[in-house]
C-alpha cells in the first residue's frame, strides 16, 4: 500500500476524532473533502459516508477555504465547519496547540544541532528525531491554516 492511499478504516478514525475534539454529535451531517491523489481508492467511499454520517464525500485538487484541515499520513482532509464550532473557543485551543508544537519543533532542532547527540547516537535514533521535527512542521502548518480559516 503506498503511503497516500489511506485505508478506509484511519479515515473514519480522523473524522471521529474531528468530532470529538470540536464537540459534534454524531446526528450532525458533516461534509468532507479530500485532496485528491492519483492513488485515491473510492471502494469504502460509501461506507464511510454511513458510518461518519456525512451528507457528503468529495475529492477536490485544492484546498478547501474556511474548512477545518487535517492530515491523515500525507493526505489532506477538510470538513467545512460552520456554525458547528465556538470560533473563540476554537481559536484558543489552536492557538495553545501551535505554542505547544513550537516549543516542540524548537526542543527537537536543539537536539539536532548538538554534535555530540548526533555523532553518538545510533542512526535509527538520529532519524526518529528527524521525522519528530518534520511531523512538528507538518502539524504547525496545519494549525496555522486553521487559524487562518477561522479568522
Amino acid at each position: 500500500m503506498r503511503d497516500s492511499e489511506i485505508p478506509h478504516n484511519k479515515k473514519i478514525a480522523a473524522i471521529r476524532q474531528v468530532r470529538n475534539e470540536k464537540n459534534i454529535p454524531q446526528k450532525i451531517e458533516l461534509e468532507l473533502h479530500i485532496k485528491s491523489s492519483s492513488n485515491d481508492n473510492l471502494l469504502f467511499d460509501g461506507i464511510i459516508t454511513k458510518l461518519c454520517n456525512l451528507s457528503k464525500l468529495e475529492y477536490i485538487q485544492d484546498k478547501k477555504d474556511g474548512a477545518l484541515s487535517f492530515m491523515v499520513r500525507t493526505t489532506e482532509l477538510f470538513i467545512p465547519l460552520g456554525d458547528t464550532i465556538n470560533k473563540e473557543d476554537e481559536i484558543k485551543k489552536l492557538t495553545a496547540d501551535l505554542d505547544y508544537y513550537k516549543g516542540f519543533k524548537l526542543s527537537v532542532e536543539k537536539k539536532l544541532s548538538n554534535e555530540k547527540f548526533v555523532s553518538g547516537a545510533p542512526a535509527q535514533v538520529v532519524e526518529n528525531e528527524k521525522k519528530k521535527l518534520s511531523d512538528a512542521e507538518q502539524k504547525i502548518t496545519s494549525i496555522t491554516e486553521q487559524l487562518k480559516s477561522l479568522v
